[in-house]
């Protein structure tokens, strides 16, 4: 089982071993996909989100291309390589082949994968679904 924690550190584990990730912006770009949901991401906003600092040149989007074979690479070294789906110039989580806290807990899982107040702990382009979870969590605590 692929299972993905997004409550607190964001890690993916395989069988309960969980995957090193020697870059952290391969990890980040990883957590990235999962808070997108499935939705094919552009490089554009990968850039905005994981480099907010720099100009969308050549050099960012050599970078960010060199990031995300980095993130393919390790993932098939995993026996994962089918996480991910990467088009011409988009990539997204195939999120059928997983088992998220995230996704759970919006499904209304929410007595097995309870929220703990902390999302993608340290990414702070995760800050609008922080956002929409505890709108959520205050209609589930109030009824």
């Amino acid at each position: 089982m692929i299972f993905i924690k997004t409550f607190g550190r964001f890690a993916i584990s395989i069988d309960n071993y969980v995957l090193p990730f020697k870059n952290l912006k391969v990890k980040e770009l990883l957590a990235f996909l999962v808070d997108n949901e499935g939705d094919f991401v552009g490089n554009e906003k990968i850039i905005s989100a994981l480099w907010p600092q720099r100009d969308h040149d050549i050099s960012a989007k050599r970078t960010c291309r060199y990031t995300l074979r980095l993130l393919r690479e390790t993932l098939s070294k995993a026996g994962l390589s089918d996480l991910i789906e990467v088009s011409y110039g988009v990539v997204k989580i195939d999120k059928e082949k997983v088992v998220c806290d995230y996704y759970e807990y919006i499904k209304g899982n929410t007595e097995q994968y309870p929220y703990d107040d902390e999302y993608m702990y340290g990414y702070s382009w995760a800050e609008p679904t922080r956002k929409r979870i505890a709108e959520r969590q205050v209609k589930i605590n109030h009824g």
